[in-house]
């Protein structure tokens, strides 16, 4: 009897017991819920940075002329379709723009209404100069230093501005000074072998196959017709050189190569673009004679020649259709 009673207290005992316990005890902390930092939205106007053109911050450690690999290594998280957006500016997208041939980033833009983005430049870069595109007025700012250069256009949205930054090369940094061409300074091209201008430049070397040109001349004909197609002749096999465009070109400057039949280089051209400021057409001519002095002039099928240098020849000819200077260099002829 004594045992079942004493039972029935310890019974009767314990849940108090627990109790007890139970007040003594804490409850583990809970993990705390991750908070994200407040990202701040920014104003349009601090795209515009810096006392010469620079690549607005969105972009981030990305720079005109990387691959599209070294691209994702410098911003891991660059959207496949190139298009980046951050909270900072919510109503803005920041497009990039790779070269299918080459992979490498030769464009950044967005859009803003035009009336502010002209004006935030203005603010922060000076007086622009202007400019046309297929007859729409584009207003440049350049910074030749670090080669960058942006333009402002309209958009297909009314009120709204392509705001568009690229690379470039201006028109000094190619030529150079004295006699030289400043791209001819790892080897001078007159006299070279394909081979050589493998060696010695390989970074703006560009070929195309005959079938690779025969794309070309299909795809020229859908745009032009076929008869653009016949004039362009039978489809060869090609070298030429490929450097950035100077201030006022479109996509590159074309150096093109011309071969004796022994595959030595005896002639090359290219040419500098004034169609988009037609003022800069005298101040690129004032290069050529800072350069090589006083030329002479020439008259060829009715076309004036000017004539700067016999050995190596060197010719500047203008170019009325495409609107700029062509520049022709070739091995003196031997009577």
């Amino acid at each position: 009897m004594y045992a079942i009673k004493r039972s029935l207290s310890v019974a009767l005992a314990l849940p108090l017991l627990l109790s007890i316990s139970a007040c003594g005890k804490t409850e583990p902390d809970k993990p705390a819920e991750e908070v994200k930092p407040k990202i701040e939205k920014l104003e349009p106007a601090t795209l515009f940075t810096g006392d010469k053109v620079t690549l607005p911050a969105p972009f981030g450690a990305l720079k005109l002329g990387m691959t599209q690999a070294e691209a994702k290594a410098a911003m891991a998280d660059l959207p496949e379709d190139g298009t980046i957006k951050t909270e900072s500016y919510p109503d803005i997208w920041f497009n990039t723009d790779f070269d299918d041939e080459t992979t490498k980033l030769s464009r950044v833009y967005f859009n803003l209404a035009k009336a502010d983005a002209i004006k935030f430049a203005t603010e922060k870069w000076g007086a622009p100069q202007e400019g046309t595109d297929l007859d729409a007025k584009v207003q440049w700012w350049f910074n030749p230093a670090d080669n960058l250069r942006v333009s402002i256009s309209d958009s297909f949205t009314e009120g709204e501005a392509h705001v568009e930054f690229t690379y470039y090369w201006p028109v000094t940094q190619l030529i150079g000074e004295g006699k030289e061409l400043a791209f001819e300074k790892d080897a001078p091209l007159l006299g070279l072998t394909p081979a050589d201008l493998d060696a010695k430049y390989p970074k703006w070397v560009k070929k195309e196959s005959a079938e690779d040109a025969a794309k070309s001349q299909e795809d020229i004909a859908k745009l032009a017709g076929e008869d653009a197609k016949a004039l362009m002749g039978k489809p060869t096999a090609s070298i030429d050189l490929e450097y950035p465009p100077t201030e006022w070109g479109k996509y590159w400057t074309s150096v093109h190569l011309s071969w004796t039949d022994e595959g030595k280089l005896e002639r090359f051209w290219f040419g500098i673009d004034f169609e988009p400021h037609p003022a800069a057409k005298d101040e690129i001519f004032a290069l050529f004679k800072k350069k090589w002095g006083e030329p002479k002039e020439i008259e060829e099928y009715g076309d004036k020649i000017f004539v700067f240098s016999e050995d190596p020849r060197i010719e500047v000819e203008e170019d009325t259709i495409s609107n700029k200077w062509d520049v022709t260099v070739e091995v003196p002829e031997t009577e």
